[in-house]
């Protein structure tokens, strides 16, 4: 019947087509009076709808209802994947074997994958490694760099020397160090940190926030606030919250705050990064890796945070320093978890290589930030191993770096009274135009020595006595070159 029908329409067409335009393909008056005429007995004949149906569909059973449309996901979420390497200025191992068996091959490493790839992206923080590094390298290599860091790639966050401890420390000389490292970042690459990066310290005092405001900086990122903190934070989703202190007063501006949900490292780095699919695996390997992935790293954030955007450190102390592609491997992670959340979670996620302002940014303008004024000082953890038989609710005190290593904690602070009185000296001689690049070059290693000594394991005394030896060395470096500088000083003043 389906052949019968279509033999029947096609011999209809010609009719119409014979009677409406002739054989010559003309088009007169006559002609057209009488195409329309066809078509309308045509129309009569045999419905319209019939005729296309007979053309274009097969014969079968009737359309049932139309099908129900697929549920919308149930919230889009904006994951900002920042890969970083925290690089302590010293603490198990010193400086400088750090920077020998950890530094060099990080930023090999992130510099060659960066070059290559524009979409990959990472954070770097303490400026000391990155000018020992950076000022070691040929032309070719650091014009490799330059680029990274023109194409927006590598943030420069934090920008200090290190990252100073603020329980222990005074203003005068954190700003000291600070400064210190601004002014290198912007002196070599022109870069003006945006985002402070204090994710070590043990507690924050209630002076940083207005440090950070009036050194230009608009975002601040924490991490050990203290675990009854986080957990009240948590509760009430305001992990990002806008930071105020006494020392602003009221009419300046407040500044934006991100605390990291757990630590600066997601549980189990290594074990993450290896249980990343491959192209080759299944497609309900993939929907599994991501829903345990959900479940371990995004799930509490959902809770604790007010906006739909949520920020994922991925690193660990001295990361990426092996030749193993970690972050090809993120980057597959990223269209893994994008492509495939919807169907494993009914959840759409977007994952993407991002950097910590590219965070902020869409985090500023959202109506549920609440504002907070107060420090965090008193640092504690919920160690439960350490009393398993007493209250899960029960909390420890950091509170033994107030004391530990007291005589190097009196020997820095001697260095840096006694640096302040060269100063006075050093800004007469800069006024004078007495002051040559020898003198310069004096000055800039001993503030690079005593800058050192600020870092969160070294005036605080949380390293091995190793450690702890290469410390004392430098502030000992540092008083012979300022007892040297004094005296050249004051025979230029005389």
């Amino acid at each position: 019947m389906r052949y019968r029908a279509y033999l029947i329409t096609f011999m209809l067409m010609a009719v119409v087509l014979t009677t409406a335009w002739g054989d010559d393909g003309s088009t007169s008056d006559l002609k057209k009076h009488k195409r329309e005429n066809v078509f309308n007995s045509l129309s009569k004949m045999m419905p319209t709808t019939y005729l296309y149906k007979s053309m274009f569909h097969h014969s079968g059973p009737k359309p049932g209802p139309d099908p129900e449309p697929e549920p919308k996901p149930k919230a889009d979420i904006h994951l900002h994947v920042v890969p970083h390497s925290h690089t302590d200025a010293g603490w198990i191992e010193t400086i400088d074997w750090y920077y020998e068996r950890k530094v060099k091959g990080i930023f090999d490493n992130i510099v060659a994958e960066l070059y290559q790839d524009s979409d990959m992206t990472f954070v770097w923080a303490d400026t000391n490694f990155l000018h020992q590094w950076y000022e070691s390298q040929g032309e070719k290599v650091q014009k490799k760099f330059d680029k990274i860091v023109k194409r927006g790639q590598i943030e420069f966050v934090g920008g200090g020397w290190v990252q100073n401890d603020e329980s222990l420390s005074d203003l005068k000389s954190i700003i000291n160090q600070m400064n210190f490292g601004l002014q290198y970042l912007q002196e070599t690459f022109g870069a003006k940190p945006k985002v402070g990066w204090q994710i070590d310290p043990f507690g924050y005092n209630h002076f940083m926030p207005s440090v950070f405001q009036q050194l230009g900086y608009d975002y601040l990122v924490l991490n050990r606030i203290g675990d009854s903190h986080k957990e009240e934070f948590k509760a009430d989703s305001s992990m990002d919250f806008w930071l105020e202190s006494a020392e602003m007063g009221e009419d300046s501006s407040k500044i934006l705050t991100h605390v990291l949900p757990r630590h600066y490292e997601p549980e189990n780095f290594d074990s993450l990064i290896d249980s990343i699919p491959c192209a080759r695996d299944s497609d309900e390997e993939k929907k599994e890796f991501v829903k345990n992935f959900y479940e371990k790293y995004v799930e509490e954030q959902e809770k604790g945070f007010p906006t739909k955007h949520h920020l994922l450190l991925m690193g660990k102390d001295f990361g990426f320093n092996q030749q193993n592609g970690e972050l090809r491997k993120i980057k597959y992670m990223n269209e893994v978890i994008t492509k495939y959340s919807y169907e494993a979670l009914g959840v759409q996620i977007n994952a993407n290589f991002s950097l910590p302002s590219a965070y902020f940014d869409n985090v500023k303008e959202s109506k549920k930030l609440r504002k907070k004024n107060l420090d965090f000082l008193n640092y504690d953890e919920r160690l439960v191993y350490l009393h398993p038989n007493e209250d899960e609710n029960l909390f420890d005190y950091w509170v033994g770096y107030y004391a530990t290593r007291p005589h190097l904690k009196k020997m820095i602070n001697q260095a840096f009274n006694n640096f302040r009185s060269m100063e006075i000296l050093v800004t007469s001689c800069k006024y004078m135009k007495k002051f040559d690049k020898a003198l310069e070059d004096k000055y800039f290693i001993i503030e690079k020595y005593l800058s050192y000594l600020l870092h969160h394991d070294a005036i605080t005394g949380t390293s091995r006595k190793g450690t702890i030896d290469d410390y004392y060395s430098k502030v000992d470096k540092a008083e012979a070159l300022i007892e040297e500088m004094m005296g050249i000083l004051n025979q230029i003043l005389i």
